[in-house]
C-alpha cells in the first residue's frame, strides 16, 4: 500500500495502471493527507473489501514550499512552514497511526517512508547552503517521526521494520526546478528502492522462521511474493544491501539511499 499527496482520480499513471490490472491486483482509492478524515475514510474502505493486514506500508508522500528550492532562512515563511509540515510530518504521522494494526498483522511488517539525505543533521553541517529551509527542516522532523514509531512498544514487539529511504536526486518534478539539474533516472532510483524492499522482506521472512517447524517453507513464500527484479546474487549494489541487512539485523529502522548505502543522521 502506497499513501501519496496526490489525488489519485487525478493521476494518469495511476489510472493506467488501474485500467491494466483487475482489482484483486490493485485497488486505487483517494487520499489527501492533509484531511485527516480521509484516512479513516480509507481505512474503512479497505476493511469493507476484506483487508485487516498490510506487509509493506510505503508513505511517498511529499512537497515542498512554491519556490523551491528557493526558501532562505531570512525568506521562509510561518506559512512555507505550515504547509509542508501539514504533508511531510502530519501526513506520515497519521498514516502510521492508522494502519498501525494493519501492518503488525501483516507478514513483512515493513513500513518505508520517503525521505530524503536534506533531512540529516550530519549533511547539514557539511554542507549547509541556507536554502530550502522548510522542506529540510521537515524531512528532518520526519525522520525523527520515524524513530519514535520504530521504538512505539507495540510496533518493536510485533517485529516492525522502519526503513526510512533517501531516493537520490531524481529528475522528478520537484527534482528539476528552479534550474535544477537532478543526476537520477526515476528508474535507477525505483529499481534501487525495490531492491531494499525486496531485501527487508527477505530478511524479515528468514527472521519470522526461526523456530518455528515449516517455517522455512513459509519464509520462501513470502521472499518469493516480493521477488521484484534480480536473485541477491545478481545485484550490482550487492555490498551496501548486505550492509543495509546487517543494520536491519541490529536495529529495527534504518536511514538508506536508493543504493542501499547507510546515510548519517
Amino acid at each position: 500500500m502506497v499513501a501519496t499527496a496526490r489525488n489519485p482520480d487525478e493521476s494518469s499513471e495511476l489510472q493506467e495502471l488501474k485500467r491494466n490490472f483487475d482489482e484483486n491486483r490493485l485497488i486505487v482509492a483517494p487520499l489527501d493527507v492533509q484531511k485527516p478524515d480521509q484516512f479513516v475514510a480509507l481505512k474503512d474502505f479497505l476493511s469493507q473489501r476484506g483487508m485487516n493486514s498490510i506487509d509493506i506500508l510505503i508513505g511517498n508522500a511529499g512537497i515542498s514550499n512554491t519556490t523551491h528550492p528557493h526558501n532562505p532562512f531570512l525568506e521562509c515563511t510561518p506559512d512555507d512552514m505550515r504547509e509542508v509540515y501539514e504533508t511531510n510530518v502530519i501526513g506520515n504521522m497519521l498514516l502510521l497511526q492508522t494502519f498501525h494494526e494493519f501492518l503488525i498483522r501483516g507478514d513483512s511488517k515493513i513500513a518505508a517512508i520517503m525521505s530524503s539525505s536534506l533531512g540529516s543533521y550530519t549533511n547539514a553541517a557539511e554542507k549547509s547552503e541556507g536554502t530550502t529551509v522548510a522542506y529540510r527542516c521537515s524531512k528532518a522532523a520526519l525522520n525523527m517521526l520515524s524513530i519514535l514509531y520504530a521504538s512505539e512498544p507495540s510496533a518493536h514487539e510485533a517485529g516492525v521494520k522502519l526503513i526510512i529511504l533517501h531516493p537520490g536526486w531524481v529528475k522528478t518534478e520537484m527534482g528539476q526546478t528552479g534550474g535544477q539539474k537532478a543526476k537520477i533516472d526515476i528508474e535507477e532510483s525505483t529499481d534501487g528502492m525495490l531492491d531494499i524492499l525486496e531485501r527487508a522482506v527477505q530478511f524479515q521472512a528468514s527472521q519470522s522462521a526461526v523456530g518455528k517447524t515449516g517455517g522455512d517453507e513459509k519464509a520462501t513464500k513470502t521472499a518469493n511474493k516480493y521477488r521484484f527484479r534480480s536473485p541477491p546474487d545478481e545485484l550490482e549494489n550487492m555490498e551496501h544491501l548486505n550492509e543495509f541487512v546487517s543494520h536491519l539485523d541490529n536495529n529495527n529502522f534504518a536511514f538508506v539511499r536508493h543504493d542501499g548505502f547507510i546515510l548519517q543522521w
